[in-house]
């Protein structure tokens, strides 16, 4: 019993070692195959007879599609013209807004809060929380000048943003430019009286 078992191990181990055999042998050939390079070119003057009749289906049908390419191109060239002109709408700004531009923001931003020179949104939040002047207490003083701060911050972002309404870089349609403008102005307002529920 145990003679019968080593004949088969030994025929499975003949076997196993032609399986390898041959899988070596395809291995090296395909390797040597992948690594043949052609050096020189056949050169010939035979034509496929049996693929004139398609080269000749592709001519007649370039023939029959440039017709509608060149509609499509003029399309395309029409299109182009509408959506330059759209975005040139976009990007037109008003000259009243573009002359009013500083005076806005100097509203906003600035500090004068008198008749003479006009009334401005953060002076007025100065002339309402002094640090030099009228403060008795020290501790008044540093905790004005942090609420200076943060309407500052607050009056700032809003002159970014109407900076970046008329910035002619930025498509917005006029009446939608004029309205976020004067929403970011409402918020100004706002912010100065110290309505917080703007």
């Amino acid at each position: 019993m145990i003679s019968e078992n080593n004949d088969c191990r030994i025929l499975n181990d003949k076997q196993m070692k032609q399986i390898l055999g041959s899988i070596l042998f395809l291995m090296v050939t395909y390797s040597a195959n992948a690594q043949f390079v052609i050096k020189h070119t056949v050169n010939t003057r035979f034509t496929d007879n049996l693929s004139q009749e398609l080269y000749s289906e592709i001519n007649s049908y370039n023939k029959r599609m440039k017709p509608q390419l060149v509609l499509q191109l003029a399309k395309a060239s029409s299109i182009k013209r509408v959506i330059d002109h759209q975005y040139n709408e976009l990007t037109r700004i008003h000259s009243s807004l573009s002359w009013k531009k500083n005076r806005i923001k100097r509203f906003i931003n600035g500090i004068n809060f008198n008749k003479a020179l006009g009334y401005n949104s953060y002076a007025y939040i100065q002339k309402k929380y002094p640090v030099v002047k009228k403060v008795a207490n020290p501790n008044d003083a540093f905790r004005n000048q942090i609420i200076r701060l943060r309407f500052y911050k607050k009056l700032n972002a809003e002159s970014k943003k109407i900076g970046d309404y008329l910035n002619r870089g930025n498509p917005i349609p006029e009446g939608e430019r004029i309205l976020l403008i004067l929403t970011a102005l409402e918020n100004v307002i706002n912010i100065t009286l110290e309505n917080e529920e703007y």
